[in-house]
């Protein structure tokens, strides 16, 4: 790196004690105007920004996930709710069969069996969506990679 405003075009580099005074030494330190103190603040100002951002990142994705997963739910529960109206039946059938003519356990057997094939085809349904869901904040991970391998890139 050469200096251009030294005559001679070779870097002038500070030191401790009586150069410190010297304004061709302060010149390196300072070239836009800025001290070493406003530089520093302003880098972790930046670092802060981005950790902001990269935590809104990560709010965003997982209620994206959250609102997926509840939408998925909505099988489960139905597949429950059928479950206990399969059970409902199973019971009401028993009292309603005494009545007609066809035997008690006939009835039971064909209304439980009905309902009971429902909630396992909603079960298994649910099953296979509740395993698609991803809790790994993809974009989040992407981006974190690429602000520590900015981070890390020697500067020149």
């Amino acid at each position: 790196m050469v200096d251009k405003s030294n005559p001679t075009g070779e870097l002038i580099r500070p030191r401790f004690g009586s150069d410190q005074d010297n304004p061709k030494a302060r010149l390196n330190l300072q070239q836009d105007g800025r001290s070493l103190w406003e530089i520093l603040r302003e880098i972790v100002a930046h670092l802060e920004e981005i950790v902001r951002s990269e935590i809104r990142l990560a709010r965003a994705e997982m209620s994206a996930e959250i609102v997926n997963a509840a939408r998925k739910c909505l099988s489960v529960v139905a597949a429950i709710v059928l479950s206990l109206y399969a059970l409902g039946f199973l019971l009401w059938g028993g009292t309603y069969a005494l009545a007609q003519v066809i035997p008690l356990w006939l009835a039971t057997i064909v209304v439980g069996a009905v309902l009971g094939t429902i909630s396992a085809v909603l079960w298994r349904r649910a099953r296979k969506d509740l395993s698609q869901i991803q809790p790994k904040l993809q974009r989040t991970t992407q981006t974190l990679k690429e602000n520590l391998a900015w981070i890390r890139k020697p500067t020149s």
